[in-house]
């Protein structure tokens, strides 16, 4: 079978021909704008990582780039250096020894293991240890006023560090007073608290300043009670320190800590002071002699025609030292006596009953502007005993 191909007519062919030409057309002018962009911005992108690559932190300026190198060439200065004298820490204890104390230096570091090289230890001039691992020392304070050089050098791989020191002796004196406590005229004892009574102590550091004695009066103080700092007690010139027992404690810890203004010097010490009961002591007393020594027994013998007992409070907290502020209660057979002279209560005048016998005489004191300050004591009386 023959195939005829068809004709197409002439006319339908050049209005195909002139459908393609404008489509194409159409083409160009879309894509071609768009290829060029594209090209452009890979162009871009391609000149902004050739700028970055090229400037190497462009965005800083010339100071701020020379500061960054300086501190990156001082580092790796730093590393190939190694560890230095600096890098070894050095303590005492106590910190601020005082004289003719044993003070105990250790060496450590984060940076050298100690226990790994040879220490020697030099005190004025004198090796007195040397070894690896020799990290602690005594070493004894000597005299106020007087120095104590130490050192020590570690010796590591290629180089040796060294460790100075100076020790002086920063002594300080603590001294304390009951300051109203009561003791009898003739007491030569010192006077001792009780509860509830005030107490002083005073602080005098015992260090040089520019070669001087210092005076304590220019010092800075800081006061501790029993582990507290009491704020308003220290300060400039404040080297005392009053205070009164709480009552609950039978021991008062107090920690004191003296510099001068430029805190060149330190010292610091620290005290516990006892709390005492208050108590009576009975005395016989003759118009002869007077009052005589403490009766040895509670036991009086009375074959005269009268005697005088007197009693003596201790350590009760009083105004002014006035023993006729506390409270006295006197007893016979527990039977109240009458005092004839309440300015004297203290003392007490027995007449002898001129018959054979036995009394008990008690006394009872306390102190009305206190809980806890009282105290008894009693005494026999044993009337003409042959």
């Amino acid at each position: 079978m023959l195939f005829t191909p068809k004709k197409i007519p002439l006319s339908s062919i050049k209005k195909s021909s002139l459908y393609f030409f404008a489509f194409s057309l159409i083409c160009f002018f879309i894509l071609s704008p768009l290829s060029k962009i594209h090209a452009q911005s890979a162009t871009d992108a391609s000149s902004g990582v050739n700028d970055y690559q090229d400037t190497d932190l462009s965005g800083t300026d010339d100071s701020s780039a020379a500061i960054i190198q300086s501190q990156q060439e001082e580092q790796a200065a730093s590393d190939q250096a190694g560890p230095t004298s600096d890098d070894i820490d050095l303590t005492t204890t106590p910190e601020n020894p005082a004289s003719f104390t044993n003070v105990d230096v250790h060496i450590a570091s984060d940076l050298v293991d100690l226990n790994r090289y040879k220490e020697t230890w030099v005190v004025d001039g004198k090796t007195v240890q040397s070894g690896i691992g020799i990290r602690d020392i005594t070493v004894e304070t000597k005299d106020y006023g007087q120095t104590t050089n130490v050192s020590v050098a570690i010796a590591l791989p290629g180089t040796t560090l060294e460790k100075q020191f100076v020790l002086e002796p920063e002594d300080l004196t603590m001294m304390w007073e009951a300051v109203d406590s009561y003791v009898p005229p003739f007491y030569q004892g010192k006077k001792l608290p009780s509860k509830e009574g005030f107490i002083k102590v005073v602080a005098i550091p015992n260090f040089q300043t520019n070669g001087k004695s210092f005076d304590p009066s220019t010092g800075v103080y800081i006061w501790k009670r029993n582990g507290n700092i009491v704020s308003d007690a220290g300060g400039y010139g404040k080297d005392s320190f009053l205070f009164k027992n709480d009552s609950i404690r039978d021991i008062e810890n107090i920690d004191v800590d003296a510099s001068d203004v430029a805190d060149a010097n330190e010292a610091e010490r620290s005290i516990n002071i006892p709390i005492f009961n208050p108590f009576i002591l009975f005395y016989e007393k003759k118009t002869t002699t007077g009052v005589e020594n403490p009766m040895a027994t509670n036991t009086l013998y009375l074959n005269d025609p009268s005697t005088s007992v007197t009693a003596e409070p201790y350590f009760f907290s009083t105004s002014n030292g006035d023993p006729a502020k506390l409270s006295w209660d006197w007893t016979m057979n527990g039977n109240p006596l009458q005092i004839s002279d309440p300015t004297n209560p203290e003392t007490l005048t027995l007449n002898n009953p001129k018959e054979q016998g036995v009394a008990t005489l008690d006394l009872n004191i306390t102190n009305p502007t206190t809980l806890f300050q009282t105290a008894e004591n009693n005494l026999n009386v044993i009337f003409n005993e042959k």
